[in-house]
């Protein structure tokens, strides 16, 4: 239902262990398990992957290469996206801007607080360029009406602003090889 509806399926792990500690083989097994879950349950096969806990391993990228993967929107050093390898676009997420780095703390950040950060951050990458990559989990923000507010708050103010696309990682992903496919050095791509 979710596909049918119009949402792209992405990978995130099995059991969202560690992935940044595992070994390649474990890695491998895990992925493949995976995506083989997801495409059996949706009917299609997922073409994005964020690593449990946000960090990816030295071998990921290949893993992801090997199952036919497009990006990995994992944590990367700032908000831009670009090339992770040959045919793998980077779409990378920062942690200010996901819900639980402000709300799954001892002492959870107020809705309001939230709301500035996060549209302060979109004006910044609407002025300066870039990728506001905003993570949302149905658990922590679905679950509360005024975190949810927020979301939609922050979603109005993105698509009532000339200065921003929104688009799913994966089109970022398919327009970023494309760029990338028209540029000798695909690795030094980035916009």
């Amino acid at each position: 239902e979710i596909v049918h509806r119009g949402h792209e399926l992405g990978m995130h792990g099995w059991t969202h262990e560690p992935w940044h500690r595992l070994a390649p083989e474990e890695e491998d097994a895990l992925a493949a398990r995976a995506t083989d879950a997801l495409s059996r349950a949706a009917g299609v096969r997922p073409l994005g992957f964020r690593a449990p806990g946000g960090a990816r391993t030295t071998h990921t990228a290949a893993t992801l290469r090997r199952l036919g993967y497009r990006y990995d929107a994992s944590l990367g050093d700032d908000m831009r996206v670009g090339i992770l390898a040959p045919d793998l676009a980077q779409i990378p997420f920062v942690w200010p801007a996901v819900d639980g780095f402000h709300y799954l703390r001892p002492e959870p950040a107020d809705p309001t607080t939230v709301r500035i950060a996060w549209l302060r951050a979109l004006e910044r990458v609407a002025g300066d360029g870039g990728l506001f990559l905003l993570i949302c989990h149905a658990f922590i923000t679905g679950v509360d009406d005024a975190r949810l507010a927020v979301l939609e708050d922050v979603v109005r103010a993105a698509a009532a602003d000339d200065r921003i696309a929104i688009h799913t990682a994966g089109e970022i992903a398919e327009m970023t090889l494309a760029r990338a496919d028209e540029t000798p050095d695909r690795r030094a791509t980035s916009t």
